[in-house]
């Protein structure tokens, strides 16, 4: 008992220290040329701004590893599988340089429906958080920005995500995989 006692003491200093430790904050500069790329369509330029070894997350969904995993899951879906022009845009959000992506599917009105936030390490994104089934987190994010926003619910079949899909182009990626892939 006091083995374990004590072996849970440790681990619970051990996760206090760790979730104080400062991230990583991203450049503005290679936010920036993550927005130009994305906005750009530029898979490739996209993917090179990111390490080897990067972790992209959908928060809530699940986790790529690497750079050609990530290119050709997230990145691809959010370039490429959406309808209408996706756009980035590098926003300040309590002195940290995160990415807002605006989705207009009706002429005239975009609206907010990703937040994106980044850690970098030598000069690579090696972290990439996607927040788009986070409506919680997103709604407080984008109401401090002060951007109209829509939820995409909690996952990839919710119907408010799914008439963001353009779904013939989807069923090709799934039958035929990415370009890149």
């Amino acid at each position: 008992v006091g083995a374990i006692k004590a072996a849970l003491h440790r681990g619970r200093v051990k996760l206090s220290a760790t979730s104080n430790a400062p991230r990583p904050a991203p450049s503005e500069g290679l936010v920036d040329q993550f927005v130009d790329a994305f906005n750009a369509r530029d898979l490739e330029r996209v993917a090179s701004l990111l390490r080897a070894d990067a972790t992209g997350e959908v928060v809530a969904m699940g986790a790529s590893h690497g750079r050609g995993p990530i290119r050709d899951s997230s990145l691809y879906y959010s370039l490429f599988l959406e309808k209408g022009e996706p756009r980035a845009e590098r926003r300040d959000f309590h002195g940290e340089s995160v990415v807002v992506i605006w989705y207009a599917l009706e002429p005239g009105t975009p609206i907010v429906r990703d937040v994106m936030r980044f850690e970098e390490l030598e000069g690579q994104i090696s972290r990439l958080r996607f927040y788009a089934f986070c409506p919680e987190t997103m709604a407080e994010v984008v109401a401090a920005l002060g951007l109209p926003f829509k939820p995409n619910g909690y996952g990839v079949w919710s119907p408010d995500f799914l008439e963001l899909q353009d779904t013939p182009a989807f069923e090709r990626w799934m039958k035929e995989g990415t370009p890149a892939g």
